[in-house]
């Protein structure tokens, strides 16, 4: 089972795909949203894609529409973020502000006729008060591609004729999507805001494994007598919302946050069948639900910071905090008739492989419910030494409640010689 699923995922293009930097891990990678920590995706990349062994945020789940800009500190953070920003960071920046109706509409294929998109949005920013909210819905389109080349072998009775039975290329996939984004000023001085952002989002796509020849020991001929292509059907929904309050209080600049992030992954198994039931029972069962992967966050943040004068060239940049994080992780088991050995014989004689071919469901042996408790502190330093250079010190200290702790450093040093070089 294990070979048949390491097999079939090689060649399909999941709905996730992560984001790396400087050719290290997506989980290495810390993807921030509006400056606050994003939650991962459920699904562990075990296929042999970027990101294989390791999990990463789904960019996907977040609107096109909805995205100012994005920066991208290809540095290594770990000193200032946590172990997950060894290869970097990027900060995905959200429209903000007040903005009238808009509407967006994009359609495209590729130039071998397939692969076509829709892509469509509508968005608003408004006044509320002395506030803003900011909204965008979005919906994509994108039909498959698929480079597989024609198969001259015969399908079972049927005469051998020259196109494809396999599925090489991207998936189907449809996302429907919605976003805000807002700040609202208190009292009268405008010294503190409070602000709020999220989404939820949910994708379907169609992925195709190996196809199962009629006269293969992994087919059932009085189902597929030409053999069949079986597919996985994938369900992710994502939703988040952060909410916060920040403001000025003499020198300082303080900032207080919550932000709590769900991200499911259910497989769906079609076209396909679990040859230990045979082929009536149950009468000739073709879809199954094979169970889901699930990861949600929570997280607490509390940041000061302020410019200290101490007679450097420059005001010294003082930058520090505190995070509490909780994580949550589950598997949930699929249907029995996804995983269960039936008994049934093969079509010759041998003992058939159980499970839904493609995808053999979760067990519940399989089942996972865990979660973990962390809490980090940091400290971060930067100043002008001199009027061409600069330097900078930071410490991260976090405590893990299932593996232990880790302390992080990083000395930084930058030297402008001339206006051309750095």
């Amino acid at each position: 089972e294990v070979g048949s699923i390491a097999n079939d995922n090689t060649i399909r293009a999941w709905d996730i795909r992560p984001a790396t930097l400087r050719g290290l891990g997506s989980d290495q990678v810390l993807v921030l949203l509006n400056g606050k920590r994003r939650h991962t995706s459920a699904l562990v990349h075990v296929n042999g894609s970027i990101g294989r062994g390791s999990t990463g945020v789904d960019l996907n789940a977040i609107p096109a529409s909805a995205i100012e800009r994005i920066e991208i500190l290809k540095d290594g953070a770990a000193a200032q973020y946590g172990s997950d920003a060894i290869a970097g960071v990027i900060n995905v920046t959200l429209r903000n502000g007040v903005e009238p109706w808009g509407v967006d509409l994009k359609s495209g294929a590729t130039s071998h006729g397939d692969g076509q998109l829709l892509d469509t949005s509508v968005h608003k920013g408004w006044s509320v008060g002395r506030g803003w909210v900011f909204a965008t819905a979005e919906y994509r389109d994108r039909d498959q591609t698929n480079r597989a080349g024609p198969d001259p072998n015969p399908q079972g009775s049927r005469d051998p004729v020259e196109q494809p039975t396999f599925h090489w290329g991207d998936a189907e996939v449809s996302d429907i999507m919605g976003f805000f984004n807002s700040q609202f000023p208190i009292g009268s001085t405008d010294s503190a805001w409070l602000y709020s952002f999220g989404g939820v989002s949910e994708r379907r796509g169609i992925h195709g494994g190996f196809f199962r020849r009629a006269n293969q020991a992994t087919n059932i001929p009085a189902i597929y007598p030409n053999g069949f292509l079986p597919l996985i059907e994938p369900k992710v929904s994502d939703k988040s919302l952060t909410a916060g309050f920040r403001g000025v209080a003499g020198s300082w600049f303080w900032d207080v946050s919550t932000q709590y992030g769900d991200n499911e992954f259910e497989f769906n198994v079609t076209n396909s069948l679990n040859v230990s039931l045979g082929p009536n029972l149950p009468p000739n069962q073709t879809e199954f639900y094979a169970g889901t992967l699930g990861l949600d966050q929570l997280t607490l943040n509390v940041d000061l910071t302020r410019e200290l004068e101490i007679g450097l060239a420059g005001p010294l940049n003082l930058a520090l905090g505190l995070e509490a994080r909780q994580e949550g992780y589950q598997i949930q088991a699929g249907e029995p008739n996804s995983y269960i050995d039936g008994g049934f014989p093969n079509q010759f004689g041998g003992r058939a492989a159980p499970g839904a071919q493609v995808f053999p469901g979760f067990r519940p042996s399989n089942e996972v419910d865990a979660s973990r408790d962390s809490y980090a502190a940091y400290l971060d330093l930067e100043g002008d030494l001199a009027d061409r250079f600069r330097l900078g010190l930071a410490v991260r200290f976090e405590d893990y409640d299932d593996f232990g702790s880790t302390s992080d450093y990083k000395l930084t040093a930058r030297f402008q010689p001339v206006d051309q070089f750095v």
